[in-house]
C-alpha cells in the first residue's frame, strides 16, 4: 500500500501491486476466518466430539514460518479418528501453541513431526511426574529438531515466562496455558529432549468411544490364525501373551531378545506373519532388532511394543515402516484389534 502511494502513473505496476494485495488480503481472510470459528465456542466443561487430526491440520496451517532456512512438516496419524471429547477452541489451542513452540525452537529451519496414537492404561500408572488414571487415551506427539534441552528446562518448562534459551521456545504463557488446557480436559503432557534427538510434547487426551461400539468390542474379539512371533524379555509377559495371543487362535513363537528373534525368524522367514517386538531389552535392543528383523523378512508386520520408551525412538520406528504401536500394560481387546488390523492392512 505504501509503495502504491508513492507509485507514478505507471499502470501496469499498479496491477501488479493490486494483485498481491488482493491475494494476501483473501489469505489473511481465510486465516482470520478459522481463527473465528475456533474461538466461537463456548466454553462448556463436556464440549463435544471432535476431530483430532483435523484440529491438527488446522493449527498447521496457521503456523508461522522460521526466520531463515527452509522446515519439513511430517504427519504420521494413526490415532482413532473422532474419539476425542472437549472445547474445540481450547485443544486447538493447544496444539498451536506446541507447533509455534516447535518452529520457534529451529531459526534456521529443520524438521517438524506430529505423530497420533491410542494407548490404554488398565491400572495406575506414572509417567514422568505425571499420575496416570486407568483409561483409554489418544495421544499426540509434537517432535522438533532444534537444540536439545537441559534437565533443569526439561523440569521447568511449563513454568509461566520460562526463558528456554531455544529462540523463544518456552518463553511467556504459550507452554504453561497448554499443560492448564491439557489438565482441564483430564489429560497429561510430558516432554523429552536428548542430545541429536531435538525435543518432543507428548500429550495424553482421554478417549471416548461411541457405546454400541465399546459394547461390541467387550462381546467379540478379533480372532485369527497366522503365525505372531513375541519378543520381550520379561518372562511373565511372554507368558501372558502366548496364553493370550494362544486363545485367539494364533499360533505364537516366542524369544527373550532380540538375537533370539532373528535365529527364530530365519528358521521360520516364510511363515512368521506378525512380529511383536519389545523396544527396550538386552543384549539386541528394539531398534537393532527391528532392522535385522526387516533385512531378513522385509514383509513381515512389525508391532511395537513398549512401556515407556522414548518418543523420539518410537517415531523413528514408525517412520522407518513398523505398523503399529501398543503401549503396555496390555488389553486383551486393544492388542488383539492392533494384531487383526496390522495383519488385515494391505501395505
Amino acid at each position: 500500500v505504501n509503495r502504491l502511494e508513492t507509485m507514478g502513473t505507471n499502470d501496469r505496476e499498479r496491477e501488479e501491486f493490486t494483485a498481491i494485495i488482493d491475494k494476501e488480503t483473501e489469505r489473511l481472510s481465510e486465516l482470520t476466518g478459522k481463527l473465528m470459528s475456533a474461538t466461537k465456542e463456548t466454553d462448556e466443561r463436556r464440549g463435544r466430539i471432535l476431530s483430532i487430526h483435523s484440529v491438527i491440520r488446522d493449527a498447521i496451517e496457521l503456523l508461522p514460518k522460521p526466520p531463515s532456512g527452509s522446515m519439513g512438516i511430517k504427519t504420521f496419524f494413526n490415532a482413532r479418528p473422532d474419539t476425542v471429547r472437549g472445547n474445540l477452541a481450547q485443544i486447538h489451542q493447544v496444539f498451536l501453541n506446541l507447533l509455534v513452540n516447535a518452529v520457534e525452537s529451529m531459526p534456521d529451519g529443520g524438521e517438524l513431526t506430529i505423530v497420533t496414537g491410542n494407548s490404554v492404561f488398565e491400572i495406575p500408572y506414572n509417567i514422568a511426574e505425571n499420575s496416570v488414571k486407568p483409561g483409554r487415551y489418544v495421544w499426540g506427539s509434537v517432535k522438533d529438531s532444534g537444540r536439545t534441552l537441559s534437565d533443569h528446562e526439561v523440569k521447568n518448562i511449563f513454568r509461566p515466562f520460562l526463558k528456554a534459551g531455544r529462540a523463544g521456545a518456552g518463553m511467556g504463557l504459550g507452554l504453561s496455558l497448554v499443560q492448564r488446557l491439557v489438565t482441564k480436559h483430564d489429560g497429561f503432557i510430558h516432554v523429552e529432549s536428548e542430545e541429536g534427538e531435538g525435543t518432543t510434547f507428548t500429550l495424553y487426551l482421554p478417549e471416548e468411544l461411541p457405546l454400541d461400539e465399546s459394547k461390541s468390542r467387550k462381546k467379540q474379539l478379533p480372532r485369527g490364525d497366522e503365525t505372531i512371533l513375541v519378543v520381550d524379555d520379561e518372562p511373565h509377559i511372554r507368558t501372558v501373551l502366548n496364553s493370550m495371543l494362544g486363545y485367539l487362535g494364533y499360533e505364537v513363537l516366542l524369544a527373550s531378545n532380540g538375537a533370539e528373534a532373528i535365529e527364530i525368524l530365519r528358521c521360520n522367514e516364510t511363515s512368521v506373519d506378525l512380529v511383536l517386538l519389545d523396544i527396550i531389552m538386552p543384549e539386541m535392543g528394539g531398534e537393532e532388532a527391528y532392522r535385522n528383523i526387516k533385512n531378513i523378512s522385509p514383509a513381515v508386520k512389525v508391532v511395537l511394543s513398549t512401556g515407556y520408551a522414548r518418543d523420539q525412538v518410537l517415531s523413528d520406528l514408525l517412520q522407518k515402516g513398523a505398523d503399529a504401536l501398543v503401549r503396555k500394560p496390555y488389553a486383551v481387546g486393544t492388542i488383539s484389534q492392533v494384531i487383526r488390523d496390522t495383519l488385515d492392512s494391505k501395505e
